[in-house]
């Protein structure tokens, strides 16, 4: 017997892609620089990923919005965040539960 399968391409962002999902997700216009690079080389554009991250950053009170400069900061450097395992994992655990479903 021979099994039928369809093979999905996922298409991950570039950098101005990421850049906008970003500014879309934290409601903002404001240039966000080295953050949106940050986010770029630690998730390579994966949507899922980038939204995963931003949610984990905002959770553990390292992104925060300043309402005196109206802008989004960080309490630490920003080449000095660390995307958690953790994080990784539960990505892995949620496409794979979306993959078997499929």
């Amino acid at each position: 017997m021979v099994e039928q399968y369809e093979e999905y391409k996922i298409n991950f962002f570039n950098q101005y892609d990421t850049t906008k999902m970003i500014k879309n997700i934290l409601n903002t216009n404001k240039s966000l620089g080295k953050l949106s690079n940050k986010i770029y080389s630690e998730t390579l554009g994966n949507p899922q990923y980038i939204r995963e991250v931003i949610e984990e950053l905002y959770s553990n009170d390292i992104l925060y919005f300043d309402e005196e400069s109206s802008k989004w900061r960080t309490h630490v450097n920003i080449r000095e965040i660390l995307i958690p395992k953790t994080l990784e994992k539960k990505l892995e655990t949620s496409l794979s539960s979306y993959c078997s479903t499929i």
